[in-house]
């Protein structure tokens, strides 16, 4: 029944009105001009999303160690037209963000053994290059031998290029006028 106001459709009218209405209203032909819009019946529509989300799922539980990134680098060749956007937070909602680890300290894999002390001069020798510059601005390294025990200097190797034949040529030499130490320990001390 219309109302006062309202104005009676065309044949044409009544038509293009069909055509919008639910399928349960076209096959009761009724009109949408005389039902109020709450009779509609709820058309019900699948989540465009849910292929690609069965199918992100489906990748993070193959390659467990896969990241949003790498999955949407997977989807992309299979003709999956989605962005980083969509497929992070697709990722994120289902729980298959990967848990940040903090980094653990090292470690070292064995025990560090007590350093043994010197009881005697030539049980142990201190190796060291010490790295400086002159007025001119010239550069030179200086190889330091120290006796551990005496703290004495044993030897000074002074160059502006000291490469390892010159420390084997320094202990060798060092080795023929005192008796050679059990233990060499080493610093790389710079100083400029």
């Amino acid at each position: 029944m219309l109302g006062k106001n309202s104005k009676a459709l065309t044949v044409s009218a009544r038509c293009e009105v069909s055509e919008h209405m639910s399928p349960g209203k076209r096959e009761a032909g009724l009109s949408g001009a005389s039902l109020h819009s709450g009779t509609d019946r709820y058309q019900g529509h699948k989540d465009p999303r849910t292929a690609l989300l069965i199918r992100i799922r489906e990748t993070a539980q193959t390659w467990v160690r896969y990241g949003y990134r790498k999955i949407l680098a997977v989807l992309h060749p299979e003709g999956w037209g989605v962005g980083k956007t969509v497929v992070q937070r697709l990722y994120r909602e289902e729980g298959l963000a990967l848990r940040h680890r903090p980094k653990q300290q090292g470690r070292a894999s064995e025990q560090r053994s007590e350093r043994l002390r010197p009881m005697a001069a030539n049980q142990a020798w201190s190796l060291g290059f010490v790295a400086d510059r002159l007025v001119d601005g010239s550069h030179f390294r200086a190889l330091t031998i120290v006796g551990a025990f005496t703290r004495d200097s044993l030897a000074i190797e002074v160059g502006q290029g000291l490469k390892g034949t010159d420390m084997e040529g320094v202990l060798s030499r060092l080795q023929f006028e005192l008796i050679a130490p059990k233990i060499f320990s080493r610093s790389d001390a710079r100083e400029a």
